[in-house]
Parts: structure tokens; sequence; C-alpha cells
């Protein structure tokens, strides 16, 4: 698998970006922000998407380590409350809920967060 990091524009904190190919076939991405504003860390991965045919072959793993920068960072994330997979896969991770809870109406999706430990 090959690893590139995308630049992205400027938001209102520093930003990484991985998109992760296998093949020159585009398999998962990632996206972050370090320096966020009032929060429980200083870095929130956003988003992480794989494609379904590359789940469990460490594609998640190698984005998410990408974008943080490694393993250990402190760190925290919003995932949707019933993905109970998405969940498991940050236990694994070192992310554990932590109890906040937050409605995102653009999805019409209730979240839950999770914080390094």
């Amino acid at each position: 698998m090959q690893l590139a990091r995308v630049p992205r524009g400027r938001p209102f904190c520093g930003s990484s970006v991985a998109a992760l190919h296998l093949r020159n076939l585009w398999v998962g991405g990632s996206r972050g922000c370090i320096g966020a504003r009032v929060a429980p860390a200083s870095t929130e991965p956003w988003s992480l998407n794989v494609v379904p045919r590359h789940h469990g072959h460490g594609v998640a793993l190698e984005l998410m380590t990408s974008v943080l920068g490694g393993t250990g960072v402190p760190a925290y994330l919003w995932v949707v409350r019933d993905n109970a997979r998405a969940v498991a896969f940050y236990r694994k991770h070192g992310f554990e809920l932590d109890g906040g809870t937050r409605y995102d109406p653009d999805w019409d999706r209730h979240e839950v967060r999770m914080t390094t430990t």
C-alpha cells in the first residue's frame, strides 16, 4: 500500500490529511485537526473512511496513525453513536468513550465522543 499525504486549504487550525492507495486505487482517507479550540485534547481526527472491501487489512490504522503522527498521541474524536464497528476499532487503539454526546444536524446523527486514555 502507498500512503500519500494530501495538503489542504487553511482551516481554523492546522490539518493533516492522508489518502491510501493500493495499486493506484483509492481505498481510504482520513483527515484531522491539530490545535483544536476548547477540547479534551489538542488533536481531533475528523473522518476516517475505508472502502468496505479493504476493512480488516490495516488500512484504517495506517490512516489514523498517519494523521495523528503516531500512536499514543492525546486525541479525541466523535463517532456515530450506533457505529459499533467504529467504536470497537477506536477502543482497540486506545480510545475510550468519555461521556460526551452531541447531535449533528447536518448528518442527522447522534454522536459520542472518544478520547485517548
